[in-house]
C-alpha cells in the first residue's frame, strides 16, 4: 500500500516536488475485488460488499474513497513515474496502466518483464537504478 499511500499523499501536498510509484493499484476496492475473486472465487456481491461494509464500519474508514487513480490528477505539473511489473501476480498491471491514464503530464512509465508483485526493482536493478535516477535527474536538478 506504499505507493498507493504516496500517490494520495503527493496529490496532498505540494512540498512532494516528484513521486516514483511501484506496483501500486488504482483503485483499494477494485484491488478487493481482484484478489477476492481470483484468490478465493469471492464474488463482489454480496460477500466483498459485506466485507467492504464491515472492515468501513471497524475502521472507521470509506475504503471505496481509497482511489489513487482519482489522486494522481491533482499532482501535475509535478512529474511521476509509475513502475509495475508486467506479470505482477497481485496487483494486476492493468492498474499501472489505469494510474498512468489517469496522471496528467509530466510522467512516465517504466514496465519490468516480472511475475512477482513488488519485484520492480529486483527484476533487473540496474535498470531500475538507472530509470529512477534518470528521472529524478531530469526533473529535480
Amino acid at each position: 500500500m506504499g505507493a498507493a499511500t504516496g500517490i494520495v499523499t503527493m496529490a496532498d501536498d505540494e512540498r512532494i516536488k516528484a513521486g516514483s510509484f511501484s506496483s501500486s493499484y488504482a483503485s483499494v476496492v477494485d484491488e478487493l475485488s481482484d484478489v477476492g475473486r481470483r484468490d478465493f472465487g469471492i464474488p463482489d456481491f454480496p460477500l466483498l460488499t459485506m466485507a467492504i461494509a464491515v472492515a468501513n464500519l471497524r475502521g472507521n474508514m470509506n475504503l471505496y474513497d481509497i482511489v489513487p487513480e482519482r489522486s494522481i490528477v491533482r499532482i501535475s505539473p509535478r512529474p511521476v513515474l509509475i513502475m509495475h511489473c508486467d506479470g505482477d501476480d497481485y496487483v494486476d498491471y492493468e492498474h499501472a496502466v489505469r494510474l498512468y491514464n489517469a496522471a496528467k503530464e509530466p510522467k512516465e512509465m517504466w514496465t519490468a518483464s516480472c511475475k512477482r508483485h513488488e519485484r520492480v526493482w529486483n527484476s533487473n536493478p540496474k535498470k531500475a537504478e538507472s530509470v529512477v535516477i534518470s528521472f529524478f535527474d531530469r526533473y529535480l536538478r
